[in-house]
Order: C-alpha cells, then structure tokens, then sequence
C-alpha cells in the first residue's frame, strides 16, 4: 500500500490547502469495495494526507463501492449524482461524510506551474 499512498499524497500536495481541508476528517475511516478485483482497501484521511491499508479492526465510517474506474472517476467530477443514480458507485454507512470526502477531491485547485517547471524548465510552464 505505500506506493499508492506516496502516489495519492504526491498528488494531494499539489494542492496545499488541501491538507487543511483533509484535517476536519481526522478519524474518520473510509472503505473502498473496488468491485471487478474483488479488493477493499481503507483510508485514514488526516492532516497529513491519507493513509492507506487493505486491513483495518473497526468498522468504517463510509464505504464507497464501485469499478475502480468509476471510483476514480467520482473523484474528479463536480457533480457524482449521475454516478450515484446509474450504480456505478455506491455509498453506504455515514453518506454525508462519503460525499464531503469526494467534494474535497473535486475541488482541488492545483497550481500546475510549478510541477510542470521542475519537469520542463520555466519556458514551457506558465
């Protein structure tokens, strides 16, 4: 699970207000059913970006369930009604709680400026 941690808090920093907002849930534990691979994995959103593990003791406080395209997608549309209401994902324990952790993701504000610039010098990025 640290390679898809490292991946997700990378992408996290990209926006530094982020963490602040990822603060208000600290312990809370949101579950992942990724249907098609049959696998859960569990994330512990905090100040200091999520943790991730296939195991946990408690119970969830959310759980999200769906194709991990359809996951992945949920995160970065505004608007996951449409998603909801055709199946694609499903949520279920404290649903206010699963949607206020989505609308964290679909409301990054990243500055690509500056990763682009360590990649491709100042020229290209603006």
């Amino acid at each position: 699970m640290l390679i898809l941690e490292t991946v997700i808090n990378r992408y996290l920093a990209l926006d530094p207000e982020l963490l602040n907002k990822l603060a208000d849930f600290e312990g809370k534990v949101v579950k992942l059913e990724i249907t098609g691979i049959n696998k859960e994995l569990y994330m512990f959103p905090g100040a200091r970006g999520i943790q991730v593990s296939a195991e946990h003791d408690g119970a969830a406080d959310t759980v999200l369930r769906g194709a991990p395209v359809s996951l992945f997608k949920m995160g970065l549309v505004s608007n996951a009604a449409n998603m909801l209401l055709k199946g694609e994902v499903e949520i279920s324990g404290d649903t206010r709680l699963g949607h206020q952790f989505k609308n964290v993701f679909s409301q990054m504000d990243i500055d690509w400026s500056a990763p682009l610039a360590s990649l491709f010098g100042d020229s290209i990025s603006f």
